[in-house]
This record gives structure tokens, C-alpha cells and sequence, in this order.
């Protein structure tokens, strides 16, 4: 049975979940290999050195307050979400890692979408940290109403930056569309956005 708070059922207590584009499962031990292989050959995860054996010892752990999934598209393996929760008021977006073949199909921001929804009522914040060097990331998350909140430097290896982004979900932000980047972040990235 699931846990139950003041606020309802506690998130992230479901062992599956049907999201449009995909599923996520809990983690199986079977899985961590094959995903932390797939991984280690993609961005940020290549350019900042992890290997396939560190991906495994962090999909491998958990907790209370770590959840880890993997994503399954057409009953095969896509890659992974991990979520920390609680976390500053509401939920760290860890890690989102897809295999090229579910890039682009919509399963990232059905991973955001279905993040506020689990959390509604209990918490105020989405959050995640992107590379500063992963354009492609920062594009995705500001696209999804995240927010460039500030930048860490040397945070995960010495000489990269890692930027904490933010996304309310008591008052989401109007739509807008991401136009440009620049290498350094954005202090304000709802700037000149169009109020719908």
C-alpha cells in the first residue's frame, strides 16, 4: 500500500508509470549495466569522463529519497531517470539520460510534465543542474519552462560548470520559444517572451 501524507498518496510510491511517449519502471538490477553502457557514450556523461562502472554504482544506489527508473519504449530499454525527492521545496530532476533512438519523441518533456504532476500539492519546484558545455540540454529545459537560476562552477570535474535551473509549478511561466543562447547563462531567460 502506498504511504499516505496530509497532502494524499506520497509521490514516486508506483512501480510503473505510463507516460504518453513512454514507461517508467523501477530500476531492475538486470537494467543498470546495459543503461550505465549506453550512457557512458553520450553527452554530458562522455565529455565530463564517467564511466560505464561509475554510471552502475550510481544507478545501482538508492534510497528513500532516490528513485531510479528506467525509461521502456516498445517494451525495450531507453534510458534512465533519476529523482531526488524531497529537494529545496521540490523535486532535483538528476538525471535524464536517453538513448538516441528515444531522443526527440517527446519522452523528456512527458518526464517533466508527469515530475509536476506527481508532486502537485507537495512541492513548489522542479530542479535540475545542466552542463554549461550541453547546449542541446539547456535548449530542452529552458523549452520546458525551466529557468537559469545560477551557475556552479567546477562542480562535477574541475574546468566544467554546471548550471542550476528552476521551474515553479504553483506559477508556471508563460510559453515562450528559446531563440538564442549564449555560451555564458542567461540571467533572465523569460525575457522577452510573449505573455500569451
Amino acid at each position: 500500500m502506498a504511504q499516505v501524507s496530509e497532502m494524499g498518496v506520497r509521490p514516486f510510491c508506483g512501480s510503473h508509470y505510463t507516460l504518453g511517449p513512454c514507461e517508467l519502471r523501477t530500476m531492475a538490477a538486470e537494467w543498470i549495466s546495459p543503461i550505465a553502457n549506453q550512457l557512458a557514450q553520450l553527452e554530458p556523461w562522455l565529455t565530463l569522463a564517467y564511466t560505464s562502472d561509475a554510471l552502475s554504482r550510481y544507478l545501482a544506489a538508492g534510497g528513500q529519497d532516490f528513485m531510479r527508473f528506467a525509461v521502456m519504449r516498445e517494451g525495450e530499454i531507453a534510458g534512465a531517470v533519476c529523482v531526488r525527492f524531497p529537494w529545496l521545496r521540490g523535486v532535483y530532476l538528476e538525471l535524464i539520460g536517453l538513448f538516441p533512438q528515444a531522443q526527440d519523441q517527446g519522452i523528456g518533456r512527458a518526464v517533466c510534465e508527469w515530475l509536476e504532476q506527481e508532486v502537485s500539492g507537495h512541492a513548489d519546484n522542479l530542479w535540475t543542474l545542466v552542463s554549461t558545455f550541453n547546449m542541446p540540454a539547456r535548449r530542452f529545459y529552458l523549452g520546458c519552462h525551466f529557468m537559469e537560476i545560477g551557475v556552479l562552477e567546477d562542480f562535477v570535474r574541475p574546468g566544467y560548470n554546471e548550471i542550476l535551473m528552476r521551474r515553479t509549478i504553483s506559477h508556471p511561466p508563460s510559453v515562450c520559444q528559446v531563440t538564442h543562447l549564449r555560451d555564458d547563462p542567461v540571467k533572465n531567460p523569460a525575457q522577452g517572451c510573449n505573455a500569451a
